[in-house]
């Protein structure tokens, strides 16, 4: 991973992110491919907001499940990286639409 003029070497693949500063972290979240990353923003005005890509395509996946799953290369790991979203972040930036509120 490069920051800067830097390569750094991490592995995402364990669960460990990569900070950025105090408030920005990348993450791995597997599924709709398995070399997926998201992006947290912590303690920002919003709250927690995660910046996903196709973790969730956009809002309406969360109602119908197919506009998410047929795209994606593994369904179980994409519902945990998803589960797991939805129980950290306040708003998410989704792959294709609007950013959203997290339903609570």
């Amino acid at each position: 991973m490069c920051l800067g003029d830097l390569q750094h070497r991490h592995d995402l693949m364990f669960g460990r992110p990569f900070p950025i500063d105090k408030r920005v972290e990348v993450f791995s979240t597997p599924g709709y491919a398995c070399t997926n990353i998201s992006i947290w923003g912590k303690n920002i005005e919003l709250g927690t907001v995660a910046v996903v890509g196709n973790l969730f395509r956009r809002q309406e996946d969360l109602e119908d499940p197919a506009l998410w799953k047929r795209d994606s290369i593994n369904q179980e790991r994409q519902e945990v990286s998803r589960t797991n979203i939805l129980q950290m972040a306040d708003y998410t930036v989704p792959g294709q639409g609007p950013m959203f509120k997290v339903p609570q």
